[in-house]
């Protein structure tokens, strides 16, 4: 019983950090989409250091994108402040 209160815990825990990290900071964003020219090591369809490819997935590309929280929902122009993680 110990052990499973102290996975319960560790997990709450792991998840209230997660969701103060989302809320409180930039959001991250992971893109799932087919890979251009026929596999995702040749996809270049953003920055290469920001792609991710998996093997048991090689028609899929995943890149990693951020959206300053400040401005996110900016009712007063269409810059939503998209980058790319440092």
């Amino acid at each position: 019983m110990k052990n499973v209160l102290e996975l319960e815990t560790k997990r709450y825990f792991a998840a209230s950090a997660i969701k103060s990290i989302w809320t409180d900071l930039e959001r991250a964003y992971i893109l799932d989409t087919d890979a251009q020219r026929g596999s995702c090591e040749r996809d270049r369809q953003g920055p290469t250091d920001l792609r991710i490819c998996l093997d048991e997935r090689p028609g899929r590309s995943y890149w990693i994108y951020t959206i300053d929280h400040s401005e996110e929902n900016n009712l007063f122009t269409e810059n939503y402040a998209v980058k790319v993680p440092p």
